[in-house]
């Protein structure tokens, strides 16, 4: 590509679902389109990362029209690295390569129904950085592919968003002069893709305390904890404990904390970056009540 055509095109795009009428679950065409704004949304934010300075996107509604679901949809970008940006097309520029490269991410969708390889990701992150050096708004060429972990992820919310569709629905992507349609037979598995990303993984076991945020009563789901200030989802495989507690021999409530042995699981890219972290508790030590006004917090404590 040798430079993005400057028009008012550069700026807008259209979202369109043909759905079947007087179908069933009308709400399924408000979710696709509402998943597909927000994952678009994610995706602009990390295309943009093919440039060596800090520009953000955002999306702002134009207009929504009926008949089909159509909702036209105005790129805005911000600067934050002026000095880098010389170019006083640098916006029109910028918002012309978002938009091709929606419909490079949405082609190469369409030609399969899997991520079949790792060769395969880095061709579409390597099209994106082709992309990106066609726009010319640097002094320098120095541009870099996307994070392979963050096409996956963008990828992903993609294909849920638009598997709430109907098999007789229809979306398309349509900018730059061009309309790209939604390949509803695409899935992403999401441990294949892990599996395909990871370099290395670690596992440490630990003694913590983590503040429960949701139990699970049932035994079928993972509970949710605060551990140092973030929420975690763990399955607790201590059965004899579990046991006592699923027979109301054991009390635990929203607040109260466990003293457990925590087991993490971390799988890390070729950057070293973390791509997920899966959590399981070994055994359960205690119960600690939550004690009003008082946050309760303990360093980890690593266990040779």
């Amino acid at each position: 590509m040798n430079g993005l055509e400057l028009d008012e095109r550069t700026e807008s795009f259209a979202l369109t679902i043909d759905y079947a009428k007087d179908s069933p679950r009308p709400s399924r065409v408000f979710r696709a389109m509402s998943e597909l704004i927000e994952g678009f949304q994610a995706l602009d934010n990390d295309l943009v990362r093919a440039f060596p300075v800090r520009v953000e996107s955002e999306l702002i509604l134009e207009d929504i029209q009926v008949g089909s679901l159509r909702t036209v949809i105005k790129n805005t970008l911000k600067g934050i690295d002026d000095e880098a940006l010389k170019n006083l097309e640098w916006k029109k520029m910028v918002g012309g390569f978002l938009l091709q490269g929606k419909h490079a991410v949405l082609k190469w969708i369409e030609a399969r129904e899997q991520i079949e390889s790792r060769k395969a990701l880095q061709e579409l992150s390597e099209e994106v950085r082709r992309l990106a050096e066609g726009t010319r708004i640097l002094h320098l060429p120095i541009y870099t592919p996307p994070p392979l972990p963050l096409l996956v992820k963008d990828i992903a919310v993609i294909s849920i968003a638009v598997a709430n569709l109907a098999p007789e629905d229809f979306a398309s992507y349509e900018a730059a002069g061009a309309i790209s349609g939604f390949n509803k037979a695409f899935h992403v598995d999401q441990e294949f893709a892990e599996e395909l990303l990871t370099e290395e993984t670690i596992t440490n076991k630990s003694e913590v305390l983590l503040r429960v945020k949701k139990p699970d009563y049932l035994g079928e789901s993972m509970w949710e904890f605060e551990h140092v200030g973030h929420i975690i989802r763990a399955r607790i495989e201590d059965h004899d404990w579990l046991v006592g507690f699923q027979f109301q021999k054991v009390e635990v409530r929203p607040g109260d904390s466990l003293r457990v042995v925590l087991e993490t699981t971390t799988h890390h890219g070729a950057e070293g970056e973390e791509l997920v972290t899966y959590y399981r508790i070994l055994k359960v030590i205690n119960v600690r009540r939550a004690s009003p006004g008082t946050q309760l917090e303990l360093p980890p404590g690593n266990i040779s």
